[in-house]
């Protein structure tokens, strides 16, 4: 049995959505500048072609959306954090929440459950579905825990 704690907060989460944060980004620089486009030039040509510019206003409204959405998500973590306390026994994975020392929520969940498995330099996240992510602190976990770990879930979830 292996145990784990890992603090959810801001951090965790910017670091889980950092490429997602950088694509919006992106998108919104590519609507302002579609949009910027066409201001400008169906203001100088004043041609109907131009409006084709207006396709630019999705990637900037995507943009926006996911900017706001994840600024929001880090705002609620940062007053919000909580703290998962995770047992990788034989069968499954017991995880516990807990929030201001307090007991939110108790879950077992079988390996065969974990669909996907990405690592970076500090976490492990394993994935239940799209979006349902359990990030695992690997600064609290020896070499050895993390190898052991993957090497249970890759058995298991095979």
């Amino acid at each position: 049995m292996i145990e784990c704690t890992t603090v959810i907060s801001e951090k965790t989460q910017r670091e889980l959505t950092k490429k997602t944060y950088i694509f919006s980004i992106i998108s919104l620089v590519v609507g302002i500048i579609g949009i910027a486009l066409y201001i400008t030039l169906g203001t100088i040509i004043n041609e109907p072609w131009t409006e084709i510019f207006l396709i630019f206003a999705l990637p900037f409204g995507f943009g926006l959306i996911f900017i706001i959405t994840l600024d929001t998500n880090y705002r609620t973590l940062k007053n919000n954090a909580m703290v998962n306390f995770y047992m990788f026994n034989d069968d499954n994975l017991s995880i516990t929440t807990m929030k201001n020392n307090e007991n939110i929520g108790t879950s077992q969940i079988s390996y065969n459950n974990i669909i996907k498995v990405n690592e970076n330099k500090n976490y492990l996240f394993l994935y239940l579905n799209r979006v349902s992510v359990l990030p695992i602190d690997k600064r609290t976990l020896s070499n050895d825990d993390v190898n052991k770990i993957k090497e249970i879930i890759n058995k298991k979830s095979a």
